[in-house]
């Protein structure tokens, strides 16, 4: 159950970013070259991973933990890199 509310949490994310940048007057579609993406594919993996554990944490108990877990995981992503 778990890897379905994070499958659709994700999915329509995704679909909700495609229509902002698809609808008119919202927002402006970027222009992302190969060298961007490659880039932020570390970043993406990492972001897909701390949703994926907050969502497997809100399921394996008590909600105090997955909030717990949550709030880890947001502030992990936002630390300086190390290089």
């Amino acid at each position: 159950m778990s890897t379905e509310i994070n499958g659709w949490d994700t999915g329509v994310g995704c679909l909700y970013a495609l229509f902002l940048w698809g609808a008119p007057d919202a927002r402006k579609f970027p222009s992302v070259t190969k060298d961007d993406v490659l880039k932020m594919i570390p970043v993406a993996f990492c972001a897909a991973g701390a949703h994926s554990f907050s969502v497997f944490a809100l399921s394996a108990g008590a909600v105090s933990f997955g909030q717990i877990v949550k709030v880890s995981a947001r502030s992990r992503l936002h630390l300086p890199p190390l290089t």
